[in-house]
């Protein structure tokens, strides 16, 4: 016995044993270039010249019972009209040979090369797939229905076959041929394809047939012009593509079903983290101790520590979490911590409610608290302060842990197996986006900051004076645009000026004639409350049009606005969003040129500071920093809260900042570039910064205008 062919293979046969082509004379050199081996060519031509001795073979056999025929008709006539049937045989033999050999050069030409499988499989293949009778014939039946021209499909499921109509392609352009064209009268206008598919064990095989849809002796005497072997070609690929598809979508398939195992492993290896047996034991025997030397607090941390499990045990079964869930579980773990370790933990939470549905990993947030406890505030004399803080952005929300511990290179070491399960984790649930970055903080500790990717908004205002079309643009908005968000609703000029200048929205909607203040007239004061901000007139008076694009206005839509005409607006505000930035693409081009970048050194790079308002100590972002002021020995920060007091001297400070985004511009002031509006001169010929979010000016030296110069 053969051996099997493997899963996925094809076998190409002949109902007739007859291969095709390669006349000796007309094609020898092209059959040269196809198949190169001198047994090849020989196969070849031997091949071609079957195929034209059989068909010749059998139009003689059917023209010689057709002149026994002929002569029996005119069998009584002495001199009958033999001439006229010879010259037919004539002309018919000649027709035949060219049709036997134009049907073997299409397929060549169709195959693209010679050989004895482009021969053998003109009308037949057999294809061995490895998928079981019912998925095989799926795909035959898609397949075999994408063949151009197809007419007609039948196909029967309980037989598991698939028989196909294909036209022909039509010579006369539809146009109907002469009476005496009798090739054209006589030709056949379909071909017929035939699929079956037979059961295996784990695998199907399918055969594939493909003839004239005519009587048998239609691949004896009208060979076609190689449409059948079209027709093979056209559904073997379709075949390929679809097992091709179908392997990917298992492929893909077994890759999820292996993140969802990576994922499971990762649960398990939460149970330990969140029920962890030494937490758990000094947890209880703190809780022991107290309840003979201060019963109050005993029954304080007990309360903390049910807590804590009652928001940790449903989670072992969870991957994913919310940002609020994570936080109350967290507050209870450090409510026990403060107990246990009294005046040397402090902490401070600021996380905004409009947050706490923020997907993240179960348990990512106790990792970094847990990271600062052990690392950084235990470790240290006097213990210090833990921080934890959530901010929104467009595309994204950043979770903080920070801690004015010991810092890098002074705490305990670690593995750092659990932020880098912690990352994988990221990865896995949030997205390629999201991941951990750890940086310095100043004067001491450490921040470790998550991202977690979000839908991007840009939050608009509407100010519009009549309610009901005011509410009914909201409408129109939400269910046109669900992702924005909506941060005010005005229903006068003074109002949006005032929500303009707080919430410093990407788009403003603006009615024209509202009582008191126009919106003409609001957006003639954008560019000092809210220059970013986009306007967007909505007004039943189109002659405002003019002087609306003379203040900038994106986009002026006419009352009742119609949902294809908002559609079209959203779009252009999209398209027009980004360049808005370009003050900060200018000022990030300056900062390029500033220097080659920060100064090299192995520490990590300072995104947070500490410094006191008062009795507080508050945790600040670098980039909320507008610019830093000498005080005597100390520095005070300025952001645009307000100012708060950095126990260093400001000549220490700018040694660790960014060189490339704070610059010294006089010998008492540090500024953030990205916080620089516009820089001028005044009368004396001194520089002069305005800022984008302080009233107040500062002065530039001389010796630093040169920063400036491309500004």
């Amino acid at each position: 016995m053969g051996s099997r062919p493997a899963a996925g293979t094809t076998r190409t046969g002949s109902i007739h044993p007859f291969p095709a082509f390669v006349a000796h004379r007309l094609f020898a050199r092209r059959a040269v270039l196809c198949s190169a081996h001198p047994f090849h060519q020989g196969a070849a031509v031997i091949a071609s010249f079957s195929l034209i001795i059989r068909h010749l073979l059998a139009w003689a056999a059917a023209l010689f019972v057709a002149g026994m025929v002929w002569s029996g008709i005119f069998s009584g006539m002495r001199d009958g009209p033999g001439w006229v049937f010879g010259l037919l045989v004539m002309f018919l033999m000649i027709s035949a040979l060219g049709s036997a050999i134009t049907h073997v050069r299409r397929v060549w030409l169709v195959a693209g090369r010679l050989d004895g499988a482009t021969l053998s499989g003109r009308q037949r293949r057999q294809i061995e797939l490895p998928m079981d009778a019912g998925q095989a014939f799926a795909v035959v039946e898609a397949a075999v229905g994408e063949l151009p021209r197809v007419e007609e499909v039948e196909s029967s499921a309980g037989s598991l076959q698939v028989r196909a109509y294909v036209r022909r392609v039509d010579l006369w352009n539809g146009r109907q041929p002469s009476r005496w064209n009798l090739p054209a009268r006589l030709a056949i206008k379909r071909n017929s394809v035939l699929a079956t598919v037979t059961p295996g064990q784990g695998t199907s095989t399918v055969t594939l047939l493909f003839e004239p849809d005519a009587g048998w002796w239609a691949d004896l005497l009208a060979l076609d012009e190689g449409s059948n072997y079209e027709n093979a070609e056209s559904v073997t690929r379709a075949i390929s593509r679809r097992v091709a598809d179908q392997r990917r979508d298992e492929q893909a398939a077994a890759e999820q079903t292996q993140v969802e195992k990576e994922l499971s492993v990762a649960r398990l290896n939460l149970l330990h983290a969140q029920v962890e047996p030494h937490f758990l034991y000094n947890s209880l025997a703190n809780a022991q101790v107290l309840t003979r030397t201060d019963p109050a607090r005993a029954d304080q941390m007990l309360g903390h520590l049910i807590q804590y499990l009652r928001s940790s045990l449903p989670q072992v079964d969870e991957s994913v979490s919310t940002l609020g869930v994570e936080l109350e579980r967290t507050r209870a773990y450090l409510e026990i911590l403060r107990i246990r370790m009294g005046a040397r933990l402090a902490v401070e939470v600021q996380v905004p409610t409009e947050l706490h549905e923020v997907k993240l990993p179960a348990m990512a947030l106790q990792t970094l608290v847990e990271n600062a406890i052990k690392h950084g505030l235990e470790p240290k004399p006097g213990g210090g302060t833990i921080w934890i803080l959530a901010r929104g952005f467009d595309d994204h929300v950043t979770v903080t842990v920070a801690d004015d511990g010991l810092g890098f290179g002074q705490g305990t070491s670690g593995t750092g197996i659990g932020l880098k399960n912690l990352r994988e984790r990221l990865r896995l649930t949030c997205g390629e986006q999201a991941g951990v970055a750890i940086v310095a903080n100043f004067p001491s500790g450490v921040a470790a900051t998550m991202t977690l990717p979000q839908s991007a908004k840009e939050p608009p205002l509407i100010a519009e004076d009549e309610e009901l079309l005011r509410h009914s643009l909201v409408e129109q908005l939400g269910r046109l645009w669900p992702e924005l968000k909506l941060v005010a609703e005005c229903e006068d000029g003074a109002s949006a000026l005032e929500q303009l200048a707080e919430k410093q929205p990407d788009i403003a909607f603006l009615d024209i004639r509202m009582p008191g203040i126009s919106g003409i007239e609001v957006a003639r004061s954008l560019a000092e409350l809210s220059p970013r901000t986009q306007v967007v007139f909505v007004t039943a008076y189109d002659q405002y049009a003019i002087d609306a694009f003379e203040q900038g206005a994106m986009d002026y839509l006419l009352k009742p606005v119609s949902d294809e005409r908002l559609l079209a607006t959203r779009d252009r505000i999209l398209s027009r969003l980004p360049s808005t930035r370009q003050d900060d693409a200018v000022l990030e081009r300056l900062l390029q040129r500033l220097g080659a970048g920060p100064v090299a050194n192995d520490r990590p790079p300072l995104a947070w500071i500490t410094a006191s308002n008062g009795r507080d100590t508050q945790l600040i972002m670098l980039d909320d920093v507008i610019y830093f002021r000498a005080d005597n020995k100390y520095t005070t920060v300025v952001t645009a809260a307000g100012e708060s007091l950095l126990r260093t001297p400001l000549r220490e400070l700018l040694e660790v900042l960014d060189p490339l985004h704070f610059r010294q511009v006089h010998r008492s002031t540090i500024v953030n570039m990205k916080a620089v509006a516009a820089v001028s001169r005044d009368d004396t010929g001194r520089g002069v910064l305005r800022l984008r979010q302080r009233a107040e000016t500062l002065v530039v030296s001389q010796p630093f205008m040169s920063l400036f110069r491309g500004m």
